[in-house]
């Protein structure tokens, strides 16, 4: 069967009315814009750059790598070899490798000491033996310094006695002071004075100065005090010792000398105030806690008895004499000590001489040996 030919299609009144609209046409891409040639660079000469490169070269010079100083040879082989020989590799400790399954037990904590046990008995004998430390200082005798003279005392004078040294006109009593004085403050580091009833200051630096003793020096070092009294003040002397008792302890006085008792006691009217007036005496000085020297006219017997003038030779603690021996037409000078509290000493006579340094003994001489 022949086929129907299909309707055809009618259009739309009002689309056909409608005029299309030409569509806008796209501007046309212009032509590519040609580049502006770059400018072009000024070639510098082959020689220009080799010159600019060698000035920064000199300019910043690169800083030369440090060299290794390497080891010869030998030295290293040497410092194996003693490494081995100090440390051989069986000796070398190793550190132990901890076991993972290991459990750290608790440190155990330390047992608390019980407290030394104290002493006492070792704490008494240590306090004793400081104690008799003590007392042999205290019982150090004191030093006179003059030759000869210590031997014979054995060491010397007993601490803060009182020792009266008596003799005639002429015989050295005021030197053996003196002597006294000057070893203890030159020698001894004791602080000394010296009171005087008789002779004038100016008197005594003057004899003191034979002897090459320089007093002046020691004053002014307040080494050395004088207290000059005038025969009539005796009484402001004793009023006075609370005043003398202060410079005591003011200067660090250690020796005293007293010239002389005679003079000091003359101005008693009666025996029983002397007496009373030397007790009161020994007992200040005893206060005062020095070795004191105090000297006495004084004579000697026939039979060798010492008397002082007013008997004060019983109420000290030792007692020196110094007596003149005729021998024809020389007159030798003797030594002998009487009585010395606390001491050993020797009781003889003993030679005694006048020399430059002041007055010695020799106690290994002879009275009647001397020439």
């Amino acid at each position: 069967m022949a086929k129907k030919p299909a309707p055809k299609k009618t259009r739309n009144p009002a689309k056909a009315t409608a005029i299309k609209k030409p569509a806008p046409k796209k501007p046309a891409m212009p032509a590519k814009i040609a580049k502006k040639p770059a400018p072009l660079k000024a070639k510098k000469p082959a020689k220009a750059e080799k010159m600019e490169k060698l000035v920064a070269k000199l300019a910043f010079p690169k800083a030369p790598a440090p060299l290794k100083a390497k080891k010869p040879a030998k030295a290293k082989k040497m410092e194996k070899l003693i490494v081995k020989l100090a440390i051989p590799e069986k000796q070398i400790p190793k550190k132990p490798i901890p076991k993972k399954s290991a459990v750290k037990k608790p440190a155990k904590m330390p047992i608390p000491k019980k407290p030394a046990r104290i002493d006492t008995a070792k704490i008494a004998a240590a306090f004793a033996e400081e104690k008799r430390e003590a007392k042999k200082a205290a019982e150090k005798p004191i030093r006179t310094g003059i030759a000869g003279l210590d031997k014979i005392l054995g060491g010397g004078i007993e601490k803060s006695s009182v020792v009266i040294v008596t003799g005639g006109p002429g015989t050295g009593k005021s030197t053996v002071g003196l002597q006294y004085l000057y070893n203890g403050a030159k020698d001894y580091g004791e602080n000394g004075m010296y009171i005087t009833f008789e002779e004038q200051k100016a008197t005594i630096l003057r004899h003191a100065g034979k002897f090459g003793w320089d007093f002046t020096a020691l004053e002014n070092e307040k080494k050395l005090v004088f207290l000059e009294y005038p025969p009539h003040e005796v009484d402001r002397f004793l009023s006075e010792g609370g005043i003398i008792e202060d410079m005591i302890h003011e200067y660090g006085i250690k020796r005293i000398v007293i010239d002389s008792m005679t003079t000091f006691l003359a101005l008693y009217d009666n025996e029983y105030r002397r007496r009373q007036a030397f007790l009161k005496l020994m007992e200040t000085l005893r206060k005062w806690g020095c070795t004191a020297i105090l000297t006495s006219e004084g004579e000697v017997t026939p039979d060798g008895e010492v008397h002082t003038h007013f008997g004060i030779e019983f109420l000290s603690d030792g007692l020196i004499v110094l007596r003149s021996i005729h021998r024809g037409d020389v007159v030798d000078i003797a030594m002998e000590v009487v009585k010395m509290r606390g001491i050993a000493y020797e009781r003889r006579l003993v030679p005694v001489r006048f020399t430059a340094e002041g007055i010695a003994a020799y106690p290994a001489q002879h009275v009647f040996a001397m020439q």
